[in-house]
Formats: C-alpha cells, sequence, structure tokens
C-alpha cells in the first residue's frame, strides 16, 4: 500500500543563468518539476568560464522557475575559496578586508566583502585609507550598475582591476580581490 502512494522521483538538468548561456550545470532529482525551485547548486567557476585561473572561485545558483522540465536559475553569490585566502597571505605584509552592502540602480542590494594585501607592513591609517577609498569606489560604482550587470563585473575581472589602480596610488596594493559577493 506505502509503494502505491510513493511518486517515481526522476532526473531534472539545472541550467544556469544567462550570464553563462543558459549551460547545464548540475542535475538533481524530483518527484516533480516544480520542487525543483528554490534548489541551490555550487558551480567552480573554472567550469563556466573554461579559465584556469578561475578555479580557486565559486558561484551559487538557485532555481527560480521551470521550463521545459528544466531548473533555471539566477546568480545568487559569488566566493573566493578559503584555501585560496590563505594562501595569499604572507608574513610581513598587511591585509585590509571590509563588509558592506550596496544598492544598485534599480535597488537591488547586496553584501560585498573585498579583500586586499598591500605589499609591505604598513601603518593603521594607509590601511583605513585603503579601506574607505575601496568603500566608496564600489559604493559609487554599484549605484551606476544594473543588478544583471554586477555579477558579471566581478566574474570579469573589471572591477578588481579598477579598484586595485585607485588604491595603489595611495600605497603598494598586491592582491585586490573581492571575497564574497552575495544578493541580499
Amino acid at each position: 500500500m506505502a509503494e502505491e502512494t510513493r511518486k517515481k522521483k526522476r532526473w531534472y538538468p539545472i541550467l544556469a543563468s544567462n550570464e553563462f548561456n543558459n549551460i547545464q550545470v548540475g542535475e538533481t532529482v524530483a518527484s516533480e518539476a516544480n520542487n525543483l525551485i528554490g534548489r541551490t547548486v555550487i558551480v567552480n567557476l573554472m567550469v563556466l568560464t573554461n579559465d584556469p585561473k578561475k578555479q580557486s572561485y565559486n558561484v551559487v545558483f538557485k532555481v527560480k522557475n521551470v521550463s521545459n522540465d528544466s531548473g533555471i536559475t539566477e546568480l545568487i553569490k559569488y566566493y573566493m575559496n578559503i584555501a585560496h585566502t590563505k594562501r595569499l597571505v604572507r608574513k610581513g605584509i598587511s591585509k585590509v578586508e571590509d563588509s558592506f552592502v550596496v544598492k544598485t540602480k534599480d535597488n537591488v542590494q547586496y553584501k560585498i566583502k573585498p579583500f586586499i594585501i598591500v605589499r609591505f607592513k604598513a601603518q593603521k591609517s594607509y590601511l583605513t585609507g585603503i579601506r574607505m577609498k575601496a568603500r566608496e569606489h564600489i559604493t559609487n560604482l554599484f549605484n551606476d550598475l544594473e543588478s544583471k550587470d554586477v555579477f558579471l563585473t566581478v566574474v570579469s575581472n573589471k572591477l578588481q582591476m579598477d579598484l586595485k589602480s585607485i588604491l595603489k596610488k595611495i600605497y603598494p596594493v598586491n592582491v585586490c580581490e573581492i571575497r564574497i559577493l552575495e544578493k541580499l
């Protein structure tokens, strides 16, 4: 009797968002296609971009709707692996970390955590200046961006390169990365 009430489960493909040309990023088991909504998939960025330099970064997709028995996702998080962060930090250098919330032009909020490493041990006043300048630049940039372009700016490294060129005028910057970018 219990076997009659149970539905047979099957595999459903999960497709990436439009930023990554809707390629298949995974599969999951469900009894109905509508049960896919709300599920998350973590994918290494190297797999999506075919760039070995991006192997230390992951992105998280969340299924927002179902079309043709496939889960259609949206990008909700980008983050750097902890092991990569530990590899970058060395003895005799200073690092700057920050965490704040920014809004885009279309009022979508993102939590962003920049990660900056300067070349030598620096005084606290320099590190504070770097943190404030980074926060100001990122806030101004996000105020001019649409929400669909935010992740593309970070994944393509455009934000990090612009930020590094601005911050190196304050103190020599070795690494400028975005550790976490998350849609709220």
